[in-house]
């Protein structure tokens, strides 16, 4: 895993109106019922039929929406009093303040009131440069396309002058893209152009950007997605061929390696089904696919968000963002985890039509529909079973047939529903009802055959003095569409908390993992946890690229991290953890032999390993090992003990060497060296090792600065 502490998903702000709201209406709620429901669907019809219920999740939300709506609109004068209260920040050399306020104007400002950039508006860094162009492009109040070229090649000036070659390069490439887009003069544009590819070609030249790349990996300076080492697999499309499916009762399903794989090596590849960036990087990073926005493109109807080009803007726009446009401003002050952001989304991209044809395929639960292509391919897959079956993964793989990384493979994710109690139902059902009341109150609702208040609802009445009775005419009308709605919302809410990952980018500031927001990756949710995780992941906007860390040897299960390494942490720690947020108890092999923690691992006691079987030979302190040979107990053959440890000895050399260079920015040249430590490590020794996870460590770091790029901060 890419980061030992991650961030709970699940976490729930203190204040949260939705825990507010639960805690106000679980005396309306019969748990008897509610503990008798047979599925996610019976859960939202019956507190759907709940009106008292309904009528607070509604006035809430409604409550909510007009304090935005009132308070959050786009205004021109607050858009200029944030300029103006940046230009004294940045003349007081407050840059990180000046920074905020003026992203704060530009998000702000109508988008119909301006296209020319003041003169003034310019952030001259002091120091850098002769020229007068050192201006990061968020000092701009409002960016309209024909001049966003200009904007990037200043940030990128800015850039050169603070000694960053590989940021002013992105900058330089944007401003080059966005040229095209220019309605400027052909000569101009030709030479404007000829400039850009002179600061490119200068700018990759530069030796003091501790960002620097001397390796001329175009993978590190572009965050291009790799391709995979070794194909794709047959059954896994978007992992190696060097990965397999299995199944087993105790373990459910996993990742196995079905041959050897080397460290470095690239083993799965794939782009989020589903992912949503955190509110605090709403201004920061690309709504859409997570860039950096030095130049922010504003929504044109919100404040909230903004984006690293019109392209993401409109694209955002037509797949979700006009419907959560007007209620993204309710969930930021509602305190809700990112997983709720990823609930909805998941509904507002999939759309209204495929939602209820959603609802047909998880709750056919008689005879198979051979008229639904779905029920066909799921059929397929697994081999036989029912479509309910299926879809709670209690029928077994069929060893033949891919893996979809579908809406099939998505309801198939554990929910674990059977395992939960009154309050957590009750919850997550709040939850789903307070997020179908706010997709009531966007245009998605009436998008599908079905309308609020047609002969297709239900008007149910749960009591019988009727005082928490829904009907018509006084809290709304329940029709198919709302539960189905409601109905994945739940579900979903679910499965995101077993099977969403963080998505995380690279400060380069502070040098370290940030995470960025949430995803939903559907292969990578098969992969298993160990304290001592086989690979490292990370993130190019929303496409997750998994590399291993270390020796994979065929038939070995492939794992990741959930959050607790046995480096940092004891068993106890570990075990407390996974628990509580995972629901199971580790049984990895570092909780089964209880490995000690880095600050507790013996320095001069190694365990040796076969060179032919990998079995365990024995260790450095035993009094065996003194000869020059050692027989493994398992093949019988000898292993040279006394060479394996010489090599041991100069890797220590090389890794030291390798440091320097990590020190100096050369994170790619350092790769290749502690690459090449890791395989040695893996064909002499058995882990723990201290040296061999500092290496590990220093792996993984590497391997991020190939990810995503944050900017939180800007050096004076």
């Amino acid at each position: 895993m890419a980061n030992a502490h991650q961030p709970s998903l699940e976490a729930l702000n203190p204040t949260s109106v939705v825990r507010d709201l639960c805690n106000s209406l679980i005396g309306y709620c019969d748990a008897d019922k509610l503990a008798q429901a047979q599925d996610d669907r019976d859960r939202i019809t019956l507190l759907l039929g709940n009106g008292a219920i309904v009528k607070q999740v509604q006035d809430c939300v409604r409550n909510q929406l007009n304090n935005e709506i009132n308070r959050y609109e786009k205004s021109k004068t607050k858009a200029l009093s944030f300029k103006e209260a940046g230009n004294g920040a940045f003349g007081k050399g407050k840059y990180v303040e000046a920074l905020d306020l003026y992203t704060k104007s530009i998000a702000w400002m109508p988008s119909d009131e301006t296209k020319a950039i003041p003169n003034d508006s310019k952030l001259k860094f002091p120091g850098t440069l002769e020229t007068s162009e050192q201006s990061p492009c968020p000092a701009v109040i409002f960016v309209h396309c024909e001049l966003q070229h200009k904007l990037h090649e200043r940030s990128g000036r800015a850039f050169i002058g603070e000694g960053k070659g590989t940021e002013a390069m992105q900058q330089f490439r944007q401003a080059l893209t966005a040229l095209q887009n220019a309605s400027i003069d052909e000569n101009k544009a030709a030479k404007t152009k000829k400039t850009l590819e002179d600061l490119i070609k200068s700018s990759s030249r530069s030796k003091t950007d501790h960002s620097y790349i001397s390796g001329d990996t175009k993978e590190a300076e572009e965050n291009i997605i790799p391709e995979l080492g070794s194909g794709a697999s047959r059954m896994l499309r978007a992992a190696s061929s060097k990965l397999t499916l299995r199944s087993t009762e105790k373990e459910g399903r996993f990742i196995c390696a079905n041959q050897d794989i080397q460290p470095g090596e690239v083993i799965l590849v794939q782009q989020a089904y589903v992912s949503c960036l955190s509110p605090e990087f709403y201004h920061k990073q690309c709504y859409l696919c997570f860039t950096p926005t030095l130049v922010p493109i504003p929504c044109r109807h919100c404040i909230w968000v903004s984006f690293c080009s019109e392209k993401c803007l409109n694209r955002s726009w037509n797949l979700y963002h006009k419907h959560e446009c007007k209620i993204l401003g309710v969930l930021a002050s509602a305190g809700v985890s990112i997983t709720c952001y990823m609930a909805l989304r998941l509904v507002f991209q999939t759309g209204l039509e495929q939602v209820n044809k959603w609802m047909e395929l998880l709750y056919k639960t008689g005879e198979k529909d051979e008229s639904s292509k779905d029920n066909k391919e799921v059929n397929k897959k697994t081999g036989g079973g029912t479509t309910a079956q299926v879809l709670g993964g209690s029928t077994e793989l069929n060893p033949n047939e891919q893996y979809r990384a579908d809406h099939i493979s998505l309801f198939q994710l554990v929910t674990h529903s059977s395992r939960r109690g009154f309050e957590d139902i009750f919850h997550r059902t709040i939850m789903a009802l307070y997020v179908l009341q706010l997709v009531k109150e966007t245009e998605f609702m009436s998008t599908g055959p079905q309308r609020r208040g047609e002969a297709a609802g239900t008007n149910l009445k749960e009591n019988n003095d009727g005082k928490n009775s829904r009907e018509d005419g006084k809290v709304g009308y329940m029709n198919e569409d709302e539960v189905a709605v409601g109905t994945i919302l739940l579900r979903s809410l679910q499965f995101l908390q077993f099977n969403a990952h963080e998505v995380a980018g690279w400060d380069t500031e502070q040098s370290k993992s940030i995470f960025l927001g949430g995803g939903l990756f559907l292969t990578l949710a098969l992969f298993n946890h160990s304290c001592n995780p086989a690979i490292v992941r990370y993130f190019v906007n929303d496409t997750v690229v998994v590399r291993a860390v270390r020796t994979i040897y065929r038939g070995e299960q492939v794992t990741e991290n959930y959050g607790p390494l046995f480096t940092g942490s004891t068993r106890k720690e570990r075990r407390t953890t996974l628990e509580n947020q995972y629901w199971f108890e580790c049984q990895c092999i570092c909780c089964r032999e209880d490995w000690p923690t880095f600050e507790n691992m013996e320095l001069d006691s190694f365990r040796f390993r076969c060179s032919f079987c990998h079995s365990f030979l024995g260790k450095s302190n035993e009094e065996a090992s003194m000869g020059l040979l050692l027989e493994c107990r398992k093949c019988s053959r000898p292993t040279n003990i006394l060479k394996s440890l010489k090599d041991l000895q100069a890797s220590e050399g090389k890794y030291n060497k390798a440091l320097e260079l990590l020190e100096k920015g050369r994170e790619q040249t350092a790769l290749g060296i502690l690459l090449q430590n890791i395989s040695l490590f893996d064909s002499i020794l058995l882990p723990p090792f201290r040296d061999y996870h500092l290496c590990q460590e220093a792996v993984r770091k590497c391997f991020l600065t190939l990810g995503n790029k944050t900017h939180t901060q800007i050096s004076s």
